[in-house]
Order: C-alpha cells, then sequence, then structure tokens
C-alpha cells in the first residue's frame, strides 16, 4: 500500500495505534472549523459594518498570512493579537460586543491562546486575561 501510495504522489505514514480518531478529528478541526471561524470571522465584520463585498480581501490575505506562518514558523511563533501582547483591555471589548451565542467559543479559544502564548506572555497578564475569559 505504501508503495502504491508513493507511486501516485502521496506520501505514506503511519499512525499510532488506536490513533485513527483522533487522525480524523486533526483534519475535521483544520478543515470545518476554519470554515466555521471564517464565518464567524465574517459575522462580526458585518457586525462592525464593514460591507459583505470586502470581506474576501480585508479577511483573506489576513488569514492566508496566519495559517502560513502557523504552518511554518509553528503556532506559538506565528501567534498575534491581543492575547499574546497581554492587552486584556481589548479582549474586554471584544466580549462587550460578540453575541452571546459566540461567547463560549471565543472564549475558549482566548483560554487556548493564552497557553498558545506560553512565556511570551508575562505571568501577570496570563492570570488577568484567564480571569476575564473565564468570568
Amino acid at each position: 500500500m505504501q508503495d502504491f501510495a508513493a507511486a501516485i504522489g502521496a506520501r505514506p505514514f503511519a499512525l499510532a495505534p488506536g490513533g485513527k480518531a483522533a487522525y480524523h478529528a486533526a483534519l475535521s478541526v483544520a478543515s470545518n472549523y476554519l470554515v466555521t471561524l471564517t464565518d464567524i470571522a465574517r459575522q462580526l465584520a458585518r457586525q462592525g459594518g464593514v460591507d459583505e463585498a470586502l470581506l474576501p480581501a480585508l479577511l483573506g490575505p489576513l488569514m492566508q498570512g496566519s495559517l502560513a506562518n502557523a504552518l511554518s514558523m509553528g503556532p506559538q511563533q506565528a501567534l498575534t493579537g491581543p492575547i499574546v501582547r497581554g492587552d486584556a483591555a481589548t479582549v474586554a471589548r471584544h466580549l462587550v460586543v460578540l453575541p452571546l451565542e459566540l461567547q463560549p467559543a471565543y472564549r475558549v479559544l482566548g483560554e487556548r491562546t493564552v497557553a498558545l502564548a506560553g512565556a511570551r506572555l508575562p505571568e501577570e497578564a496570563r492570570q488577568t486575561l484567564l480571569a476575564l475569559l473565564r468570568d
């Protein structure tokens, strides 16, 4: 099977024992949730007054650049934005304008971003952000 995969230009690899579900979950997150995050970003931009016709040109380069950086540099180094800067005031303003149905996703992703920021985020800022996101 690996010879066939290589012959058609695929890159064969082995999964860990019992790893098929985790592998499939990874692909689902990378594909489907990226699409869902795009939808959320579009909704928020429209809420902020951005015309629908401008959204591809506004969001596309930002998202493509972020994805390219995350893949080439690694997620921790590619991270930008208010959380890695320790800007709790901006995060608080985001939470005020977010529709209620989007707040749980923002909070969970925010907590994950705090963890991803690692040593780039001073401990005091980490604690402030986590308290805000868990409120």
